[in-house]
């Protein structure tokens, strides 16, 4: 671990100095876990993920909500649930009835199928032997890898690994199964229809999964006639899914617990839900990217919710590349391959970083943005409101108080390319729990 001093250096090492994919790969047992394909080039994965859905994430979100909407009236409530948990069919609920439900199984499925609306489509994202299998698999994927790094000595990895990962690889391999009719059948089309320049992730039948659009035009685009196996597409598609799963429903359910575990005289609920109602009525009623861009306050308790658990005491480790090692501003000497990372925990939970850094607040991150209005107004009169708006996001930028912001206060993201994706998901989701 670094000193917090050093954590402006750590973030600007490129890729060559520093790296955080042989941790992930490490600390997720990937060798064994994951198929040989994704290891290859996940550049692919971060070219879709870039280019393709942070261009045109806004023509998704009226679907992702309809999908998280739908979710939650199937997941949460009281015959659905009860019916998964006891297997016995029931009949509906009277309205005002208590239901209980488990929060993170309900936070998993209406993760999945909200990402699954924009990589599958409506049809297979509501497929239950196909949720059935990825969730399997991704809870294998996380478990295994847990059991190789913490179990299994490294003497032993390459005759136990392969042992141990079995029950993964053959659930991974079921989902692939049931993926690869679609994208042999989005492979043909593209190929018949030829080169094309449209990345809108809109299908010509009309669908509404702009994943598997995307990762046929790059793997046709492709030098390497490997890209265009199917099996390969599928096993992108399938680990784009884990990178969702588990951090979304892991920060959903403390949110909600924080939420409602709240001193009910700070109105959290009660605030969220208002500003939820105005937004959506300025958008016209429905959602769109510039509707969940306006709900701060929902934006604030996620991320004060990351700050307060986090993902664990370090973050934002990172591996040595070069051979002749780095040496860190204090001039210490890391040899290669060794790890540095920052004590993430300890940071978030520093009264001298945050006020009351021991207590949950889940208007922190808002307070600090009204803070900095308040001041921008008050020294810009007369300089008209649009010049004090585009300051004012200037300055937000600067300060890092967006959700996905990282800086040398708030790590709980780390330095990751794919956090303002999971944002969109997790503002549609609270604000639907909260409703």
């Amino acid at each position: 671990m670094i000193a917090p001093e050093h954590i402006p250096w750590l973030l600007k090492q490129p890729k060559s100095i520093l790296s955080t994919e042989p941790v992930r790969d490490s600390i997720m047992g990937m060798r064994f876990t994951a198929f040989p394909e994704l290891s290859k080039n996940r550049r692919v994965l971060y070219s879709v993920l870039l280019k393709n859905l942070s261009r045109h994430l806004g023509q998704f979100t009226a679907e992702t909500w309809d999908e998280i909407d739908a979710a939650f009236k199937e997941t949460w409530s009281g015959a659905k649930s009860r019916e998964r948990e006891t297997g016995e069919e029931e009949g509906g609920d009277e309205e005002g009835e208590w239901v209980e439900v488990s929060l993170y199984k309900g936070m998993q499925d209406v993760a999945l199928r909200a990402t699954n609306r924009v990589f599958l489509g409506k049809e297979k994202c509501r497929d239950p032997i196909l949720a059935k299998n990825v969730l399997s698999w991704a809870h294998l994927m996380a478990t295994t890898g847990a059991l190789l790094r913490i179990l299994v000595p490294d003497v032993l990895l390459p005759v136990l690994g392969p042992l141990v990962a079995l029950p993964c690889n053959w659930r991974g391999r079921q989902s692939i199964q049931m993926l690869l009719p679609d994208i042999r059948q989005q492979l043909d089309t593209a190929v018949k229809a030829g080169p094309s320049d449209d990345n809108s992730g809109k299908q010509a039948e009309g669908d509404d999964g702009g994943m598997i659009h995307w990762l046929v035009q790059l793997a046709l685009a492709a030098d390497d006639p490997g890209e265009r196996r199917p099996e390969v597409i599928a096993q992108r598609l399938l680990f784009l899914d884990f990178a969702a799963i588990h951090t979304t429903a892991m920060t959903l359910v403390n949110l909600v617990v924080d939420l409602v575990a709240a001193d009910p005289s700070e109105q959290y609920l009660e605030s969220i839900r208002i500003e939820a109602e105005e937004a959506l009525a300025a958008a016209g009623g429905t959602w769109t990217r510039e509707a969940l861009s306006r709900l701060h306050k929902a934006d604030s308790a996620i991320r004060e919710t990351l700050r307060y658990w986090g993902f664990g005491g370090r973050g934002v480790v990172h591996q040595v590349m070069p051979r002749e090692g780095v040496v860190l501003p204090d001039g210490q000497w890391l040899p290669q391959g060794a790890w540095v990372g920052i004590p993430v925990g300890p940071i978030h939970r520093d009264d001298d970083v945050y006020a009351n850094a021991n207590t949950y607040d889940a208007f922190r991150f808002f307070n600090e943005r009204e803070e900095v209005r308040k001041k921008l107004v008050n020294s810009s009169e007369g300089s008209g409101p649009e010049k004090t708006d585009a300051r004012f996001e200037e300055l937000l930028r600067e300060k890092k108080l967006g959700l996905v912001s990282v800086g040398e206060r708030f790590l709980a993201f780390g330095v990751g390319r794919d956090a303002w994706y999971a944002s969109h998901n997790w503002i549609s989701i609270t604000h639907h729990s909260i409703d």
